[in-house]
């Protein structure tokens, strides 16, 4: 069990934060709400812990499902003060973890990177230019009658 060598301490969080100065992500109320574990090892060394309900991805495609906890990593660095030693995605229905270390490099990409889509998102707000993409998830939503990729359709 991976996680018996670990004291939860936080099971929800929520975080505020900013990264170069502009928000992370923010509701209406300007905070960023995070369902996300804090858990801290038996040598005191803290853990980022995203549970996941959904269908595990295959191994060629575990890497690029960290994007999301090591976001969370930058946050704790942000809030906490501490990079955590470990980020997981907890597969709930497998169950399956996939683990990373959070190193100074993989949180500095992540700083680089969300500051990068918030510029892209101030831009398109700027220029009011939102362009859908459509993909195979277009067939399940329910805006896909008011969506101006089917219009025409």
């Amino acid at each position: 069990d991976q996680r018996a060598d670990l004291d939860v301490v936080e099971a929800d969080v929520v975080l505020a934060a900013a990264a170069e100065g502009q928000p992370v992500v923010v509701d209406d109320i300007g905070a960023v709400l995070l369902r996300v574990g804090l858990d801290l090892r038996s040598d005191g060394e803290l853990i980022v812990v995203d549970y996941k309900t959904g269908r595990a991805p295959g191994i060629q495609y575990e890497q690029g499902r960290l994007s999301g906890v090591q976001t969370y990593a930058l946050l704790c660095e942000r809030l906490l003060g501490r990079v955590p030693a470990e980020v997981r995605l907890l597969h709930l229905r497998e169950p399956l973890v996939i683990t990373a270390v959070a190193t100074p490099q993989t949180i500095r990409g992540q700083r680089v990177r969300t500051s990068a889509v918030w510029n892209a998102i101030e831009r398109a707000c700027q220029s009011e230019d939102f362009r859908p993409r459509v993909g195979p998830l277009c067939n399940y939503c329910h805006f896909k009658p008011t969506c101006p990729a089917f219009a025409a359709a």
